[in-house]
């Protein structure tokens, strides 16, 4: 079993944005972490939820990289959902077609070439969100390409005293 702790969750991303700094600059890509200097707390595992956000980022790197003017940006929606802390991971993609966003979170399904996807990250992700009575949507409805975490909302101070 993995131990889980009141964490705040701006620092796993802040981390998992750190991997990716020297990357995005020469690559021209602009990375908005919109959670940077709030907090969010959460009940987890730091290196499994930095595991989680890192696949993200990767996945819409992969995506990107290549289109004019990319950018990727991280934010939390406070009142999507009176249960959940809702944090967007954003990316200037064109969205995903239905086909393909119907098996997104099957293992082993890629839609990248032979040796550059094992087409596990998405499926990773969500079952590391389902280890913290979480859940990973894509968001059909936003006109780029969004992935949304969602974390059971917790009051750190009960937690850590009840």
């Amino acid at each position: 079993m993995t131990d889980f702790e009141i964490i705040d969750f701006s620092n796993v991303v802040s981390d998992a944005v750190t991997v990716f700094k020297d990357l995005f600059d020469t690559k021209n890509i602009t990375l908005s972490n919109k959670l940077e200097g709030r907090s969010y707390f959460v009940s987890g595992n730091s290196n499994l939820l930095e595991r989680a956000v890192f696949n993200l980022i990767k996945n819409s790197y992969g995506e990107i990289k290549d289109s004019d003017h990319p950018w990727i940006e991280i934010d939390v929606e406070d009142k999507l959902d009176p249960d959940f802390l809702v944090v967007n991971l954003t990316d200037s993609g064109y969205g995903i077609p239905d086909q393909i966003a119907d098996r997104l979170m099957e293992p082993f399904f890629t839609t990248k070439k032979v040796g550059e996807g094992t087409g596990l990250g998405l499926s990773l992700t969500q079952n590391i969100l389902s280890m913290h009575k979480g859940k990973l949507k894509y968001n059909a409805e936003n006109q780029n390409t969004q992935f949304q975490l969602y974390f059971p909302k917790i009051n750190p101070r009960s937690e850590m005293h009840g």
